[in-house]
């Protein structure tokens, strides 16, 4: 991961690496997130992997992953439905992030603006899969639509959680000298609540009948 963090920003990479090498250096730190957070051989080196300046350094890329202008104009059901996983591992990603962040109890408490650094990607995240599950959902696994709704659904439970618990507490310094105030609360609760809104407004279904879901390539058994 370290080799692909260079890959975004380090000096001899940045005029060099095309667009298909970064896509590779995000889709590698999203897919490791899991492994990092799961397994034990990583021990010692989570503080490093989940440092705020890396995490952003690829959430503000991450878009690469999804949005319909990265994405070719003449994409197959099949083809979108490959695109679901990536999608899914950057929302297990962020909620990572924040998890590991909201648990640490060994310095300041943890703050971020979610209306600014990861509300706007999500954003991004549900306009393609509205503009490609609408044209592609219904050619494609039932399973796959689903666990990125479930994913979604259960980030934005997180998120929510996390701007409440700001509110319970009230205006405090932050640290850096940046101070939280009532005005930016209610900034960023306001932009999670347009983020919420859109994941209802999501033609995905939450069921389907037992002969669709057991239908080939519906994932189900």
């Amino acid at each position: 991961w370290k080799h692909a963090l260079a890959i975004m920003n380090g000096s001899r990479w940045r005029g060099s690496a095309s667009a298909a090498t970064r896509k590779a250096a995000v889709r590698l730190y999203v897919h490791l997130a899991e492994h990092v957070s799961c397994y034990d051989d990583f021990c010692g080196m989570h503080r490093e992997f989940w440092d705020r300046s890396v995490f952003l350094t690829f959430l503000k890329q991450m878009h690469m992953l999804w949005t319909v202008d990265e994405l070719p104009q003449d994409m197959e059901a099949d083809e979108w439905e490959m695109c679901l996983p990536d999608l899914e591992a950057v929302l297990k990603t962020i909620g990572c992030f924040m998890m590991f962040w909201m648990n640490d109890k060994s310095g300041p408490p943890f703050d971020i603006d979610v209306g600014k650094e990861i509300i706007p990607q999500l954003e991004r995240m549900v306009q393609a899969v509205a503009i490609l599950d609408g044209r592609h959902g219904k050619e494609i696994s039932a399973k796959a639509r689903a666990d990125f709704l479930e994913e979604i659904v259960r980030l934005s439970g997180l998120l929510s959680q996390f701007v409440m618990n700001k509110f319970e507490e009230g205006p405090v310094e932050v640290g850096s000298g940046r101070r939280r105030t009532k005005e930016l609360m209610r900034a960023e609760a306001a932009r999670l609540l347009n983020l919420l809104v859109r994941v209802l407004m999501l033609r995905i279904p939450t069921c389907v009948q037992k002969s669709d879901a057991a239908a080939p390539g519906s994932g189900a058994m």
